[in-house]
């Protein structure tokens, strides 16, 4: 029976990792792949993966060292000083804007594809629906999630069955190195769960061995489910000008799939499979971020505080989607360079390096490879920031 119960609550911690990293990248990494191909695609995710299963190790290691209860805020006070932990603060603030403004801005497409309504109306409707579940509570939003979840399984595997069959070799022979590092940004933010870690060791009662296999195992089977999305995606849409120009101007994955001449029904399915995708992603962030601000401002999580906690998480990013509504593939990559990167890459590499090296914690070391492995993984994070502000500036 504790064998059972064991197995239970680590099978459970990997499905949290899982359900963590699956969700709005599912329409945000075939648009930014397509001009790399299939082949540089496949190595940019393993790439992608390592980098963040690896930081997702260093992230245990510190909050291991720190103890239960802590979280990224509390760990990066306790090893790197008051300072730090405002800037990563205002880090995982930027990162929740940047997300929660693409999904409102993917929400509001899909809702004038389905709907036939405006896409500003759509955004308000979607957002003030969602919402009211968000101000109910984890319970409400979880009962909703698990809903969107069912759908969007069943909505993979449905597309994942029909295109399966109709993939072309010519469309997968496409290969671009060029356009290979720009994909990076989408991804790492598609396996960020590093938030998550603190919760999981307090779940696992410090376990190492089974929060490693959670953490692994759990952000490997995001891999997979993204691979074999890609295989489909990049094998059944042409790389055409028509079809970069069209991800240029901010379409969404179902425009592509329109073009490519699909059943109305598909088309369909797949616009309801995208909806899932995103709404799964937003409840989970916007709930997040509602307690973030709850928790940072120190405020009681009555009514009231819960009701402006969740108008200053959903008002600012759903004004901008008004002023930017093709913003989404852009705010996914600021996400991913500007925010994942620093916070569940540097940060983590600054605290272990400290915590080893200056502190002489005598904490086991989670990740292998010493000095020049947290170098690589601070070098890597360092290159993809540099290459994202290059791409801002036109150089």
């Amino acid at each position: 029976m504790h064998i059972f119960h064991r197995f239970s609550k680590e099978l459970g911690a990997v499905l949290l990792v899982t359900g963590c990293c699956i969700g709005a990248g599912m329409l945000g990494l075939p648009l930014v792949s397509l001009e790399a191909g299939f082949i540089p695609t496949l190595a940019m995710f393993f790439v992608s993966w390592l980098f963040m299963a690896a930081t997702g190790l260093l992230v245990l290691e510190v909050n291991i060292r720190c103890g239960e209860g802590t979280n990224l805020m509390s760990m990066a006070e306790q090893v790197l000083g008051k300072p730090v932990k405002y800037l990563v603060a205002l880090l995982f603030a930027f990162l929740f804007y940047c997300l929660i403004l693409a999904y409102i801005c993917g929400m509001g497409a899909l809702m004038e594809e389905i709907f036939a309504i405006p896409r500003t109306f759509g955004s308000i409707l979607a957002v003030s629906l969602l919402g009211v579940v968000i101000y109910q509570g984890t319970k409400q939003v979880d009962i909703l999630n698990r809903i969107f979840i069912l759908g969007l399984a069943g909505g993979y595997l449905f597309l994942i069955g029909l295109g399966l069959p109709a993939i072309s070799g010519d469309y997968l022979s496409h290969v671009n190195w060029k356009f290979a590092l720009p994909v990076l940004p989408s991804m790492i933010i598609s396996f960020g769960y590093h938030n998550l870690i603190p919760s999981l060791n307090s779940y696992l009662r410090g376990n190492r061995s089974s929060l490693k296999v959670a953490i692994l195992l759990g952000s490997f089977i995001p891999l997979l489910v993204y691979l074999l999305w890609e295989l489909v995606f990049l094998g059944t849409v042409p790389f055409n000008a028509e079809n970069v120009q069209a991800v240029k101007m901010g379409c969404m994955v179902t425009d592509l799939f329109q073009m490519d001449g699909d059943s109305k029904f598909a088309l369909y399915a797949m616009r309801i499979f995208s909806l899932f995708a995103i709404v799964t992603s937003l409840l989970t962030v916007a709930m997040s971020f509602v307690d973030f601000l709850i928790d940072g401002m120190h405020l009681k999580s009555v009514h009231s505080s819960r009701a402006i906690s969740c108008l200053c998480v959903l008002l600012p990013p759903l004004f901008f989607s008004f002023l930017y509504p093709k913003i989404f593939l852009t705010a996914l990559n600021y996400a991913g360079a500007f925010g994942a990167v620093i916070l569940f890459g540097i940060l983590p590499v600054m605290m272990v390096w400290k915590g080893r090296y200056y502190d002489r914690s005598q904490e086991k070391e989670q990740l292998p490879g010493g000095k020049p492995m947290l170098i690589v993984l601070a070098l890597f994070a360092l290159l993809i920031f540099a290459m994202q502000l290059l791409l801002e500036w036109g150089i």
